[in-house]
């Protein structure tokens, strides 16, 4: 008798017709986290600080180049991860209200940076919907530098509508978003290339629409093109398509002082390939405790390092020593990141 409620049970669980498993919304969903990639995260967000804050001189065109991959770094893991989540909604549904509480939180800090500015300067800025410029037109203004959040929120949001209106429903619509999304990618690789560089960054939703959509959904098909190979295979992929992109990265940085972007995207594709090669069980239990570590500075660091930069910006007063502005707010932002994380862990 308990054997056939069981059989039963296992069954109701199971759809004959399209052979998933269906996922309870009310069950945890069990994530498989893997360390080395969520190490990789802290010194991308390192370099996301080096973005934003620069070095001066030769030092400043070559950690430029380098450090753009960070951006398409992680809108490559967030694509990557989602693409896990296809066959459970409400585990997407509820990462895009994280993210969404993520936006909130940036517009809240944004705004407690700029309370000098008077309350009646706040005031107009909240009724010209700033925010909401921000999420649907990607008009940034002074938030340039915080443009990801709300472009990865957007990305949630596509994610949401892909898995339930066109993945494995609509095999038409969906080649026609991966031709979108390989002609946006090509269009903001071609652009970084020429002379319309300068028209680019001036677009409006060039952000989401030139990098941020097209490598969150090279995130999808890089799953599906893991799942079919070997995993030597993807380890020497990765190193090699690494070692191409910072060699790139380096020459356009040597002879051209700019980054041809394409060395960037390399270099995430690679460390992307090269971490999924390595499971967890490939690590002692000290390091999987350390990646996720390293998964929630980088977070805080990408919040806090704004707001510390600004505010370096108006009080650092060593024009002689500007090549350790870039130190300071990455020590400092990882001090006040480091006690955030202890304080939460204690909080557990």
């Amino acid at each position: 008798m308990i054997k056939r409620v069981c059989i039963d049970k296992a069954i109701s669980r199971y759809d004959v017709n399209t052979n998933i498993t269906r996922e309870c919304p009310e069950k945890k969903f069990k994530n498989i986290r893997n360390p080395l990639l969520d190490f990789f995260r802290l010194p991308a967000a390192m370099f996301v600080v080096f973005l934003h804050c620069k070095f001066p001189g030769t030092l400043g065109i070559y950690v430029q180049g380098l450090a753009r991959f960070a951006v398409p770094f992680f809108f490559l893991i967030s694509g990557y991860f989602m693409f896990n989540c296809r066959r459970d909604l409400y585990r997407v549904k509820k990462l895009t209200i994280n993210q969404l509480r993520m936006c909130i939180l940036m517009e809240l800090l944004s705004m407690l940076s700029q309370s000098s500015l008077g309350i009646e300067t706040l005031y107009k800025k909240f009724i010209s919907f700033g925010a909401l410029k921000r999420l649907c037109l990607g008009i940034y203004g002074t938030y340039g530098a915080g443009w990801f959040l709300y472009s990865l929120l957007i990305c949630h949001v596509f994610a949401y509508a892909y898995f339930r209106f066109i993945a494995d429903k609509h095999k038409m619509l969906e080649r026609w978003v991966s031709i979108l999304a390989y002609i946006l990618l090509c269009t903001h690789l071609i652009l970084n290339m020429t002379v319309m560089r300068s028209i680019e960054s001036d677009m409006l939703v060039s952000n989401f629409w030139l990098m941020g959509f097209p490598i969150y959904y090279l995130g999808f098909k890089l799953h599906l093109i893991i799942e079919k190979n070997d995993v030597a295979n993807i380890k020497m992929i990765g190193i090699v398509l690494l070692i191409i992109g910072i060699v790139e990265t380096i020459f356009a940085s040597t002879f051209l002082c700019s980054d041809l972007y394409i060395g960037s995207v390399l270099v995430a594709i690679g460390l992307l390939l090269y971490a999924l090669a390595h499971t967890s069980n490939a690590f002692p239990g000290w390091f999987n405790s350390l990646g996720g570590v390293c998964k929630n500075l980088s977070f805080l660091i990408y919040i806090l390092h704004l707001h510390v930069w600004r505010l370096l910006e108006t009080s650092w007063r060593f024009s002689r020593m500007n090549y350790l502005k870039p130190i300071a707010v990455v020590a400092i932002t990882v001090a006040f990141s480091a006690l955030f994380v202890v304080g939460i862990n204690k909080g557990e």
